[in-house]
């Protein structure tokens, strides 16, 4: 009973964090959402499945449709040949990264800046890592990726789900086209998800251990 308590409240949780993401009209947030939904889906069929066929791809339709409805509603709205004016709000901060290679500092994020080739003004570069650089200047920001690809290299040398690559894909198109996660606390949550996906690999690496292990190798020693 407990069971489908929980299952019950986590799918109505869901749906309203899914409403959150239509009212809130971020594209590529619902877009990072539906990749989230197939990797879950493939990681189902691929436990149902023990051999491949197409046919097996119609599964997915559901979601193939919903993301052609929402491209239908961008294509109404945004101008996709720019991404909706990211393309020269990138190239307009590598330009002032040129000209303030040691950063902006504060200053970014409080003030807007022109960018050739869009009507409004931009407060910063919609991606985390050219944010990074424009803040705290380019050495610093290439740290901050570098670091970021290595733990990335070390997931993807894994065995890993579709589910897990799903959540990393969803939290990588934020990051390289969103303004929302130019946030303060935004490392923390970055190293809170490398402890939560890193810990089995790095169990069975043996560079940390569990309380069990740690009981079981006591036993065995004194035995």
């Amino acid at each position: 009973m407990k069971t489908n308590t929980f299952k019950y409240l986590g799918l109505a949780l869901m749906a309203v964090l899914m409403v959150g993401l239509v009212i809130s009209h971020t594209y590529t947030s619902l877009i990072a959402s539906l990749l989230i939904f197939a990797g879950l889906l493939l990681d189902f069929l691929r436990s149902k499945i023990s051999a491949f066929k197409w046919k097996y791809l119609l599964f997915l339709l559901p979601i193939i449709v919903a993301g052609g409805v929402l491209l239908l509603f961008m294509l109404k709205e945004r101008n996709l040949s720019t991404l909706g004016g990211r393309i020269p709000i990138w190239l307009n901060s590598v330009n002032m990264l040129k000209e303030y290679p040691n950063g902006l500092g504060s200053a970014l994020g409080l003030v807007g800046f022109d960018v050739p080739g869009i009507s409004f003004q931009a407060f910063n570069c919609h991606n985390y890592f050219l944010n990074q650089m424009l803040c705290f200047s380019i050495p610093v920001g290439l740290c901050f990726l570098f670091t970021f690809i290595v733990v990335l290299l070390f997931l993807f040398k894994q065995k890993i789900s579709f589910f897990t690559l799903g959540i990393w894909a969803a939290l990588l198109i934020p990051l390289n086209m969103d303004y929302a996660l130019t946030i303060v606390e935004l490392p923390i949550v970055l190293f809170t998800m490398f402890c939560i996906f890193m810990k089995p690999y790095l169990r069975k690496a043996h560079y940390i251990s569990a309380p069990e292990d740690k009981q079981s190798q006591e036993r065995s020693n004194n035995g």
